[in-house]
């Protein structure tokens, strides 16, 4: 069973798409490392399984009693 589960997730932002129709699979012991450009999604892949966005489509299954979590490219502002 798989820790987190992507299938045929989407996301737009302003009418172009960011994720189109992706696949992705964690499965425990997995290491995985996020590699691209600016721009590419790399950050709206993990807030959308840390549950901050949800998907235009698509599903993100998680098992249970599995917590995400991520540090911000930028710290909040107080």
């Amino acid at each position: 069973m798989a820790l987190i589960s992507l299938k045929n997730v989407s996301i737009r932002f302003g009418g172009q798409h960011v994720l189109d129709n992706i696949e992705f699979m964690l499965e425990a012991k997995d290491r995985a490392c996020l590699v691209g450009r600016n721009g590419e999604g790399k950050s709206t892949l993990l807030r959308l399984m840390n549950g901050d966005l949800e998907p235009d489509s698509g599903s993100i299954v998680y098992a249970k009693d599995v917590k995400v979590a991520y540090l911000p490219q930028h710290m909040p502002q107080n």
